[in-house]
């Protein structure tokens, strides 16, 4: 597995956080192999502009050339939230991510994304909290170690702003899931001399629809998920 903070574009897809608090009432949900085909969206409509978040002005992926690009371990943040019992909005992360964009930047609708997590890499900052997400109440990591993303679609709205569809798989449930994505970034790292660019994507999911159903609907079913990541690719030959 990769090291610490090590995520990629793909990333847009994966921390999908289903927490529950251990004094809330326990719901169990068998997991469910979903056949693509027929496969619901498990997205909730959410704001796709991310008009808040600071840019750099003229951001253009067509500034950095095409090629394959990796996470700076560094700079990459896969971190989700979700409403406990009302209380709180508690913030946890993924920590150990690989993943891989092969950019097209001529025609970005044609990249693809590709990631995997390791499950029990979830950090709460509270070790029986970690416990717990680990066990078979959640993630239950020891039988489903893997938490994957595959791109299906990138729709390119602006220079700077998108959205990407993709695959996530947990618990050997497959759904698809859509981030809305802004460029913040793209050009010749300052120190690293390396094509570079970073991104912020940010999209709200079911976590029951991949049977993370503890404790719902106490603690909230909604989990909004934000990745930031800067992306490194070759050193000019």
């Amino acid at each position: 597995m990769a090291p610490r903070h090590y995520l990629s574009f793909a990333m847009f897809a994966f921390a999908l956080g289903a927490c529950g608090g251990e004094a809330a009432e326990k719901t169990s949900a068998a997991p469910t192999k979903v056949d693509q085909a027929s496969a619901t969206p498990a997205t909730i409509a959410t704001d796709r502009t991310n008009s808040d978040i600071k840019v750099d002005t003229g951001a253009s992926i067509s500034a950095i050339p095409a090629g394959t690009y990796q996470l700076d371990p560094g700079h990459g943040y896969v971190t989700f939230t979700y409403s406990h019992l009302g209380y709180s909005e508690p913030v946890l992360r993924f920590n150990n991510i690989a993943a891989t964009i092969e950019l097209n930047t001529q025609n970005p609708a044609s990249s693809t994304v590709t990631a995997t997590i390791a499950a029990n890499s979830i950090d709460s900052a509270v070790a029986k909290f970690d416990g717990h997400l680990n066990s078979p109440d959640l993630f239950d990591t020891a039988k489903f170690p893997d938490i994957t993303f595959n791109s299906t679609s990138l729709t390119q709205i602006t220079d700077n702003r998108g959205t990407l569809t993709g695959d996530l798989t947990i618990k050997d449930v497959t759904l698809p899931v859509t981030f809305s994505v802004t460029l913040l970034k793209a050009s010749d790292h300052p120190m690293a001399k390396i094509p570079a660019f970073g991104i912020k994507a940010v999209t709200k999911v079911d976590r029951t629809k991949w049977g993370l159903s503890y404790a719902a609907p106490h603690v909230g079913e909604e989990v909004t998920i934000t990745i930031d990541a800067e992306f490194h690719g070759a050193k000019p030959e």
